[in-house]
């Protein structure tokens, strides 16, 4: 793989701060049968990264990536690993997962 891993622009990084980035990951091979790229696995890392109370840091999160290049693998990724981040939520946490949008032409 080449290519450029991290963005050119971001939010600020918080040290220590946790992140569901290996569920993701783990979602993407297990069950889509996928290796993520460099690239997804560092957006994953960073789209899921939680707050002291383990709510998402990102409510709504904007990714802007070319065409082809694995928008779509990421985002259905990113649904199981948050699905299974939280998959024993009480029920008044459960709507405040948080808003995940993927910029893209809906490709693969």
């Amino acid at each position: 793989y080449r290519g450029v891993v991290k963005p050119r622009l971001e939010s600020p990084r918080v040290k220590g701060v946790k992140d569901h980035g290996d569920q993701v990951a783990e979602v993407a091979r297990e069950v889509l049968g996928i290796e993520l790229k460099p690239w997804q696995r560092y957006a994953a890392g960073r789209i899921t990264e939680v707050d002291g109370r383990g709510e998402l840091r990102w409510p709504i999160t904007l990714l802007t990536v070319g065409r082809q290049q694995g928008k779509t693998v990421l985002l259905a990724a990113l649904i199981g690993g948050i699905v299974l981040a939280r998959r024993d939520p009480k029920p008044d946490e459960a709507e405040s997962a948080g808003t995940l949008v993927a910029a893209g032409d809906g490709d693969t």
